[in-house]
């Protein structure tokens, strides 16, 4: 009799500690949904794609990099009138960015050939890190 009563609670425990769990990944409430959408790694562009697309893509990468910009040049004290400056260089190379974004997106779809075009204008003059640079300073 204790065997089967045990048995018999034992089975219940289980079945009531596997059932709590399922239900509470059943309907993930919206903040959960929300935390996990925020770890979800961005998706890649792919193309063609849509011009009004492609400009809120580029618009949105230039106002993180203005907004990292801003953060940098503050936690390092720099005057005002050199972060004035600095946010002006800024402006005046997304302005010119912005125009190549809307000679591509002008016929409402974008390429990746087209938008290699407008990464080489976000790059401008920068040639990058130069091979053998590290050895003549070092």
């Amino acid at each position: 009799m204790l065997a089967r009563t045990l048995r018999t609670s034992f089975i219940a425990a289980v079945v009531a500690l596997s059932v709590v769990p399922a239900a509470a990944f059943a309907s993930p409430s919206s903040d959960a949904a929300t935390e996990t959408a925020a770890h979800v790694k961005k998706e890649k562009a792919s193309f063609p794609m849509s011009g009004a697309d492609f400009k809120a893509r580029v618009e949105g990468r230039m106002a993180k990099r203005r907004e990292k910009i801003t953060e940098r040049l503050a936690a390092k004290n720099v005057p005002a009138d050199k972060q004035k400056l600095a946010l002006a260089k800024f402006d005046e190379r997304s302005a010119k960015v912005m125009v190549e974004v809307d000679k591509v997106a002008a016929d409402g779809t974008v390429t990746k050939d087209e938008a290699k075009a407008v990464h080489k204008a976000m790059r401008g003059n920068h040639k990058g890190h130069k091979k053998g640079a590290a050895k003549k300073n070092g």
